[in-house]
C-alpha cells in the first residue's frame, strides 16, 4: 500500500504538531489543570484557565486548516488495523510501531470522535496526555522518515 497523505499535507501536519507540542506537554504536566480539563463540558462554558480554553479552541481551528484532520483517517486506520483500543489510549511504544502517515489517522480519529461525542477532545484526548503522545509520535516518525 502506497501513501494517501501527501507529503505537503505530513509538512503542514508536522509543523502543527512542532507548535502545540509544549501546550499539551503544559497541561500533561500540570496537575490541577488536567484534572479541571476532565470535566470538560460542550454545554457549560468554562469559568477558570479561559487562556488555556482560548489557545485550545484556536488549536483545533488550526488543525483542521492545517489539514491535520486527515479525511481518509478511516481508510489508513483499517487498511494498517489499527485496533479502536489502543487508538482509545495510544501509548508511546505503539505510536513508536506506526508510521508518520499512521499517526495523523490517530490524530485525525481523535479529533472526529471529539466531533460526534461533543467534547471529548479537551475532557479525554489532551486532559489524559494521548494528544501528547500522538504529536510527540507523529514528530519522531515524520522526522525518521525525512532523513
Amino acid at each position: 500500500m502506497g501513501s494517501v497523505v501527501s507529503d505537503e499535507i505530513k509538512q503542514s501536519a508536522y509543523r502543527w504538531c512542532c507548535k502545540y507540542e509544549m501546550l499539551f506537554q503544559v497541561i500533561a504536566v500540570e496537575d490541577d489543570l488536567r484534572e479541571y480539563l476532565k470535566e470538560f463540558s460542550v454545554y457549560e462554558a468554562p469559568k477558570e484557565h479561559l487562556g488555556i480554553f482560548q489557545l485550545l479552541d484556536e488549536c483545533m481551528h488550526q488543525a483542521y486548516e492545517a489539514g491535520v484532520v486527515v479525511t481518509n483517517y478511516r481508510e489508513i486506520i483499517e487498511e494498517n488495523s489499527l485496533s479502536e483500543r489502543d487508538l482509545q489510549r495510544p501509548f508511546k511504544e505503539w505510536t513508536d510501531t506506526l508510521t508518520a502517515e499512521q499517526i495523523l489517522a490517530c490524530i485525525a480519529w481523535h479529533f472526529r470522535r471529539d466531533h460526534f461525542s461533543e467534547g471529548s477532545w479537551i475532557c479525554d484526548s489532551i486532559a489524559n496526555g494521548y494528544m501528547l503522545t500522538l504529536v510527540r509520535g507523529f514528530i519522531k516518525a515524520f522526522e525518521a522518515e525525512s532523513i
